[in-house]
Order: structure tokens, then sequence, then C-alpha cells
């Protein structure tokens, strides 16, 4: 075989396999499971969704401050915390969710208005390189798969701005600002 054929079937080999890594693949999908194990035939198969009865009633909100619901409020008008009386009877085993940061407070009312429930929200405000910084984190739940699950009942906007499970020892290493418990 010469060295341009040897080329050719290597240049053609490559081609066809780069075919496998289409993005029109049936099993590019992200779940992958052999619906087939004969050593032929190995099929995509969606693993059957859990279907999780609807049974939680929600009692509604407890909410101890005015701030959500007052346009007037300020979190300065609010009695603040530092981070280890705000934070120091909950074991750093622990997690919360943290559902937002933003540098300014006049947006956090209204981005807080729809979340309901009884779980406790704080604010801590800091200052980061000449900025204000408010970081609210939402609930005290006993492991990290608590908190994941209490972020699908979070309202889509809050979602949409991607909350993640936050453990409170890393809360609790974070001593700098002000802590404000806003529910």
């Amino acid at each position: 075989m010469t060295l341009l054929t040897r080329k050719a079937v290597t240049l053609l080999g490559l081609l066809a396999l780069s075919g496998c890594a289409s993005s029109d693949s049936p099993c590019d999908s992200g779940y992958l499971m052999p619906s087939k194990i004969d050593g032929a035939n190995f099929q995509c198969e969606k693993p059957a969704d859990t279907v999780v009865p609807d049974t939680t009633v929600t009692p509604p909100p407890v909410i101890d401050s005015d701030y959500i619901d007052n346009n007037d409020a300020h979190l300065e008008d609010e009695t603040s915390m530092t981070n280890d009386q705000a934070f120091g009877d909950i074991s750093p085993s622990r997690y919360t969710v943290q559902i937002l940061a933003l540098s300014e407070e006049r947006n956090l009312r209204g981005y807080l208005q729809p979340i309901t429930g009884n779980e406790p929200i704080w604010v801590n405000w800091k200052r980061v390189d000449g900025r204000n910084w408010y970081a609210v984190i939402y609930g005290n739940f006993a492991t990290k798969d608590e908190a994941r699950q209490a972020i699908q009942t979070l309202p889509a906007s809050v979602q949409a701005q991607g909350p993640f499970p936050l453990s409170f020892a890393a809360v609790k290493a974070d001593k700098e600002g002000q802590v404000y418990q806003l529910r």
C-alpha cells in the first residue's frame, strides 16, 4: 500500500468516526443507558421519571420585618448582626441556598417578594473593592440534597438566577460585613 493510499484510508476512517460524535446522534442526550446487551445493539433509553406526589401544604409566610413589603424601608432600618450572631448556633454541616448577590439594595426587595414559605432569609451586606454587595441566602437545611430540593420549590424567576446550595461552614467563614435576618 502506498503512502498516499494509507493517508486516504486514515482520513476516510477519521471522517467516518467523526460522524459518531455528531450532534444528530440520538444518544447525544445526556442519558445513555444500554437497553440491549447482546454484544451488537445498544440503544439510548431515557430513565423513567420519578414522580413525587404533591402532598406538601405550604403555610403562609411568617415575615418578621416589613422590609420586603415596604418600598420605603432600607436595610439600615433593620437590626444588623455579625456573622457569629446570625449563624453561631447553626451547625456548619447544615446547608442554605444562596439565591442572589446584588450590588444595589433597591433591586433586592422586589426580588424577595415572590419567595414564600417560612424558611429564614438573610442578607449579608459587605463592601468589596469599594462597592456594596448584598448576598441573599435562604433556608436552613440538614443536607445538600434538601437544599437542592428547596431550590425546585422557588418561583421560576428566582430559579432563573441560578441559586445554589451553600454550606453554613462557608457562610460562617465569611466574617466581613453585616447580616440582616428578614424572615
